[in-house]
């Protein structure tokens, strides 16, 4: 079983949905932009590892990839949050759970948000 790549709710209680693909979809990107290293390499499959990922744990961000693409809506946080002091704004930008591993099912961006969001980088880079 594909565990290393399995949403919370998809190990605890094997339910699969579109959010959970999402999650999915989070771990296969963060190892092209790790280029191809091994999601949690020192974890078994076992309800620690679960418990971890309960406890907030995810993946670091991946040295080939963006902030921006590491936190998707970190940008529009920041434009609602511009007049707060830059610490605020540092420490939302850190401590916010990265969309596609949030432990809420409905708080992950679909997936046609996370094509969008890809679709305008690569027009960005192709002008």
């Amino acid at each position: 079983m594909p565990w290393k790549w399995m949403a919370i709710e998809s190990l605890t209680m094997f339910e699969f949905s579109k959010q959970t693909n999402v999650w999915s979809f989070g771990v296969t990107a963060w190892e092209i932009f790790a280029l191809g290293e091994k999601p949690y390499p020192n974890y078994t499959w076992d309800n620690d590892f679960v418990q971890c990922l309960r406890s907030g744990m995810r993946l670091p961000m991946p040295i080939h990839a963006t902030d921006e693409m590491y936190n998707f809506r970190q940008n529009k946080l920041e434009k609602l949050l511009n007049k707060w002091s830059a610490n605020f704004i540092t420490y939302c930008r850190y401590s916010k759970l990265k969309e596609c591993w949030s432990e809420i099912s409905n708080m992950r961006p679909n997936i046609g948000d996370i094509k969008q969001f890809f679709e305008d980088r690569q027009r960005c880079n192709i002008k």
